[in-house]
Order: C-alpha cells, then sequence, then structure tokens
C-alpha cells in the first residue's frame, strides 16, 4: 500500500472513532489526512469503495500471513496476532467501531478454517465438542473471534504469544 493511501485509511480508521460511519464525509476525511480530492481518487472511487478497501486491506495482510501454513499451527497464528497488532491503527477501530466488522470476520474465519489443511477437521470438530459439526465449527469459529476481538479492545494488552495460548488452551481440535 502506498504512503498516500495508507494516510487516507488510517484516517478513515480514526474518523470512525469519533463519528458514525453515515457522518464521515470524503471533507472530512481529507482534512483528517491532509490529503488532497485527486489523491483520494486516485486511491478510492468513493466512500463505499475506500470502506471496502479497508476491510480488503486488513484482511489481505492476515491472508499473507495465514496463507504460508494452512495447518494454521501457533507459530503462524502468532504471527497473524502480530500483524493484528502491528496495523493497530486499522483493526481498532474497524473492531470498535465499524458496523458489521464481526460478521466479517466471523465468516472470513470460518472461511479459513473450512479451508484450512487441517484433516478430518469435521469429524474432529464433533468429536471434540460432542455434536454436529455445523455448530462445533460455529462455537469453534466464535471463540477465536471473541479472544482476538477482546483483546483488540482492550489496547492489546497482552502480547500475541498469550492471546495464541488463549486460542489453543480454549478451542477445541
Amino acid at each position: 500500500m502506498k504512503k498516500s493511501e495508507h494516510k487516507i485509511v488510517v484516517a478513515f480508521c480514526q474518523l470512525l472513532l469519533e463519528k458514525q460511519l453515515d457522518d464521515i464525509s470524503i471533507k472530512d476525511l481529507l482534512n483528517k489526512a491532509q490529503s488532497s480530492r485527486s489523491s483520494f481518487y486516485n486511491y478510492f472511487a468513493n466512500k463505499e469503495n475506500l470502506i471496502n478497501s479497508t476491510i480488503h486491506i486488513a484482511l489481505d495482510q492476515i491472508n499473507q500471513v495465514l496463507n504460508k501454513n494452512l495447518l494454521l499451527r501457533k507459530p503462524i497464528t502468532i504471527e497473524m496476532l502480530d500483524q493484528i497488532s502491528e496495523n493497530r491503527d486499522i483493526f481498532f477501530p474497524l473492531v470498535t467501531a465499524f458496523p458489521d466488522f464481526e460478521t466479517i470476520i466471523k465468516e472470513y474465519i470460518k472461511d479459513v478454517v473450512t479451508h484450512s489443511s487441517i484433516q478430518d477437521l469435521y469429524e474432529k470438530l464433533e468429536t471434540n465438542y460432542q455434536m454436529p459439526s455445523e455448530f462445533a465449527l460455529n462455537i469453534y469459529v466464535k471463540t477465536i473471534q471473541e479472544i482476538i476481538f477482546t483483546w483488540i479492545r482492550k489496547g492489546f494488552t497482552e502480547a500475541p504469544e498469550e492471546i495464541a495460548d488463549m486460542i489453543y488452551q480454549t478451542v477445541l481440535i
């Protein structure tokens, strides 16, 4: 991501902490980013495109880490949490102030898990949670999401290694 694009995305995220999404104008955004209208439109077609791009940028950074090892082992989880922590200026506002981000992330985690290389995923879920896999998968995903979101909402007070330990002690596979 280019420096001026990053400035606009971060300014948008900062504004999310100050205003409701619908109340954020392009003018507010440009003032916050100390950027020009032409610079904004070089990267984004409109506010909706900025919103989608911001979410895409956040998830793309995570994807780059997770795609290294689809077994989702602890070192990859720690690296993913490091990535989230390093980009807290984007993730904190999205988690605390962006409507529907929780739903987006829940579906994202479910997609990552179901397309992972975990062998016999559904059988393991049924065995470990002692319920049908579709219920177990939802509990598994929601647990991971809640641990990460709580960590972010608290301001990243624990180290990524501690959060990874919490995840692997709590989820059953």
